[in-house]
């Protein structure tokens, strides 16, 4: 998977936390790096036997370089876990004897499952509408298991209000499409009504400098980066409300983790993932760009705190009973080490089809200096 914070690297950490799958196997974390990738790598540890970095370059042969990774991900016959696209072009360029599994998170990972299906032995979706689309093909053949991804569950603790500005959280990457500029209107038609709350937004991403210039003449506002996630949930629990005006989502990690803070959540309604499933008495969800919604919510719960209360401790509940990691992770120990009657003891080992994506500079004969050297050239003639 790939070395950088994110929700994807920290719900695989989650799943082998909790999941104990040391108990019964040695487990190996394949952390891949491109060198011209900026986010900040994932600092967490892992419950793992070994942890692998694997970097590379986007200037680098290709041939070799998968050839590299397939050594890697093949030292041992067993189960590979993979969400990512760098690991399915290594097997289907050299193959595996191993059990291949896919975990689809999001869209992105949608289109590495229709793209390399036949590579795949078992697929793992988080949400329904994934699982029904690959289940879609009625084959028996991959597997398809629906298994919905938990937090963890802390004791309630609720937080009197009553007196106290409203406090909201953003939690997520400072990009674009998570509606990280949005914030600062919505705080200035709250302001233009009177209504005064405080606000943390918490993440890394490309508009971090631009978000800050946006707010730098604000004073109700805090900036958080840290690098563990225990940090993120310490800072979640002094707050109320939970905002999201993203407009692309996979699953929801971090809308699970607020509401197991108590928080209350205001997402923007998406077609999957737990936004999609929203009770009415737990959330409240607005359609895309529907900015006014999110302030006249804030200012509903701002006038009534009892509502507030009630919704809060609704939050908390809707999470606790489906979505306590400490029980859905057996279901991923039993789908990974348990459920394998139905598949092939062995597999042949050999080769796919050729990946189109090779450049002439990308053959097995080339020496990867050659290459490099040869790519850099060519992009300083291209972005001249």
């Amino acid at each position: 998977m790939r070395d950088s914070i994110g929700g994807v690297a920290y719900m695989n950490h989650q799943i082998m936390e909790y999941g104990k799958f040391m108990d019964h196997s040695r487990v190996r974390v394949i952390l891949v790096k491109r060198e011209d990738d900026e986010t900040p790598r994932f600092s967490e540890k892992f419950k793992a036997h070994e942890v692998v970095l694997f970097n590379y370059s986007a200037f680098d042969n290709k041939y070799r370089m998968l050839k590299k990774i397939s050594k890697v991900i093949n030292q041992r016959e067993g189960v590979i876990v993979v969400n990512d696209g760098i690991e399915l072009q290594a097997i289907q360029l050299f193959g595996t004897k191993s059990l291949v599994y896919s975990i689809v998170h999001d869209f992105y990972c949608l289109k590495f499952a229709f793209t390399y299906y036949t590579l795949i032995d078992v697929f793992i979706c988080h949400t329904d509408i994934y699982t029904r689309t690959l289940k879609s093909s009625w084959l028996d053949y991959p597997r398809v298991d629906y298994l919905p991804h938990g937090v963890q569950i802390n004791n309630y603790v609720a937080r009197e209000t009553n007196e106290e500005k409203l406090k909201i959280v953003f939690i997520g990457r400072l990009e674009e499409s998570k509606g990280t500029l949005v914030l600062f209107n919505i705080d200035s038609m709250l302001k233009a009504q009177g209504i005064e709350v405080e606000w943390k937004i918490i993440g890394n991403g490309s508009l971090a400098q631009a978000l800050k210039e946006q707010w730098k003449n604000e004073k109700n506002v805090s900036f958080f980066s840290p690098s563990k996630n225990e940090e993120v949930m310490e800072i979640a629990k002094t707050c109320d409300l939970f905002i999201a005006p993203s407009i692309f989502e996979g699953y929801g990690i971090a809308l699970l983790e607020a509401m197991s803070c108590s928080l209350v959540p205001l997402v923007y309604e998406l077609p999957v993932g737990i936004s999609s499933i929203l009770p009415v008495d737990v959330g409240f969800k607005f359609s895309i760009n529907d900015i006014q919604g999110f302030v006249d919510t804030i200012k509903l719960l701002n006038a009534d705190r009892m509502i507030l209360t009630q919704m809060k401790g609704n939050a908390y509940q809707f999470v606790a009973k489906d979505y306590n990691i400490s029980e859905t992770s057996k279901n991923y120990m039993q789908s990974l080490l348990f459920d394998r009657a139905s598949l092939p003891s062995i597999k042949s080992g050999k080769p796919g089809k050729k990946i189109k994506q090779f450049t002439l500079v990308d053959k097995w004969f080339l020496p990867n200096l050659v290459t490099v050297q040869f790519k850099k050239i060519k992009n300083r003639i291209t972005n001249k």
